[in-house]
């Protein structure tokens, strides 16, 4: 029991191996459709036959019900302008249903007979002899008396299937396909695109047509045997306007005004494909760079997102534009002790936002001034357009008070000296003073 397990485990292993990947492989490269045909055609319609002496005319219609699998591959996923492309196109059918209808007409009275086709291949040739018609029993329905005489029929049929090729964005396609059996045609087609995104071969009208030709033998005891109607022969056209699809390339055009995009091509409807755009980050000289948003699709399924890398199924044309954005250096600085809101260093800013700094001096200090590109700011809080690169300096100085150091001299020092400075001044005033009163006595 074991043993019957693990064989069954090991044919499901080589069936998933083998058989599973290669039908993966082809999967997305192909297309398959099926056409269906049927009606009645008319064969012929007999002169009147002399039978025994009776006057009887018959006619003869086709009646055919088939349906027509036709089914292309390529081994490639992406075509460039100017490949060779081939296709492997394989029509197949089911079994079709074909009838002989043959309408016995003696005066107002009419008797139908039907005969159904064995197997027969479509398309194909066959050659069927001595079909039995049962003449008794249509003559005893029709006039009412059996004859002793056979009839039968011998009947050629050659069908052949046609598909009618349009072709979009490929040269070198042929106009018609014809199959006389049942098999695959190799197709080379030279590619060489549509503007409009979608480059096609497709067949727009089919046909199977039959070619049928035969006679009637009738054997009469005493007289013989002999023809009795024979038809040339007759070529019958069922027909069909479906579309099946052959070959159906999208184009995916992938654009971005910076970095470098891979991606772009022809790709066979409902391929998967990836794309992509590097670097990020593109500078343009030291102040301006340009920095990676998102892609704007158009079409259908089309990728709309931030991912630089993105994969979409081509059901349709598409179309990704990368999206970026402008940023400008704004460099930041101060002079002196102080600080700012946000802290001194280099940014990079989108374009044509309003970045806002502000001024955070250190204890016994004040801003001076903001240097805007060299342009002069008193404000504590100044507002940069970022319309370009922009270089700004807070520059921080010293708020001074009697007590404030210079030079590093310590304040009680200044004090000491202007003390001094006051008292020396005073003692020279009132020297001097008492020297000039002095000085008339003498004169006296």
């Amino acid at each position: 029991m074991v043993t019957k397990k693990i064989k069954y485990l090991l044919i499901l292993f080589f069936v998933c191996v083998t058989i599973i990947p290669i039908n993966l492989c082809f999967a997305q490269n192909s297309s398959t459709g099926m056409i269906s045909f049927s009606g009645q055609k008319r064969i012929f319609q007999s002169p009147v036959l002399d039978i025994l002496g009776y006057k009887i005319y018959l006619i003869g219609e086709l009646s055919y019900s088939q349906q027509v699998i036709l089914e292309s591959t390529t081994e490639k996923s992406q075509i460039k302008t100017g490949d060779v492309v081939t296709v492997r196109c394989s029509m197949n059918s089911y079994e079709p249903q074909l009838s002989l209808l043959l309408k016995f007409h003696f005066g107002e009275k009419s008797y139908v007979y039907e005969y159904a086709f064995p197997k027969v291949p479509v398309p194909g040739q066959s050659s069927l002899a001595s079909i039995p018609i049962p003449i008794i029993e249509i003559l005893t329905a029709l006039i009412g008396t059996p004859l002793p005489i056979t009839l039968t029929l011998d009947f050629d049929l050659t069908s052949y299937f046609t598909a009618l090729l349009s072709k979009i964005g490929f040269i070198g396609v042929p106009g018609i396909l014809k199959w006389i059996e049942k098999g695959t045609k190799t197709l080379f087609f030279d590619f060489n695109g549509d503007e409009s995104g979608v480059s096609q071969v497709n067949v727009v009208y089919s046909n199977v047509v039959h070619e049928v030709s035969g006679k009637f033998v009738i054997s009469i005891p005493l007289i013989g045997t002999y023809t009795l109607y024979a038809f040339p022969i007759q070529t019958l056209y069922f027909s069909s306007s479906k579309e099946i699809d052959v070959i159906t390339l999208y184009h995916l055009n992938v654009i971005s005004d910076y970095g470098a995009t891979s991606g772009s091509g022809w790709f066979y409807k409902g391929t998967s494909t990836t794309f992509k755009v590097e670097p990020l980050i593109v500078m343009s000289g030291e102040d301006i760079r340009h920095v990676f948003v998102e892609w704007k699709g158009e079409g259908p399924v089309a990728y709309s997102g931030p991912s630089n890398i993105a994969s979409v199924a081509m059901d349709g044309p598409i179309t990704e534009t990368a999206e970026w954005k402008r940023q400008f250096k704004l460099t930041l600085v101060v002079e002196g002790h102080g600080t700012t809101s946000p802290v001194p260093q280099e940014y990079w800013k989108d374009e044509n936002t309003t970045v806002s700094l502000l001024a955070i001096p250190e204890e016994g200090y004040q801003l001076e001034q903001w240097l805007v590109d060299g342009v002069i700011s008193k404000n504590e809080t100044v507002h940069v357009l970022m319309d370009a690169p922009h270089v700004v300096k807070a520059v921080f100085t010293q708020i001074l008070t009697i007590w404030s150091p210079l030079y590093g001299i310590p304040a009680y020092i200044y004090l000491v000296v202007v003390i001094l400075g006051l008292g020396a001044t005073l003692t020279y005033f009132l020297i001097k003073r008492r020297t000039f009163k002095k000085a008339p006595d003498k004169l006296k």
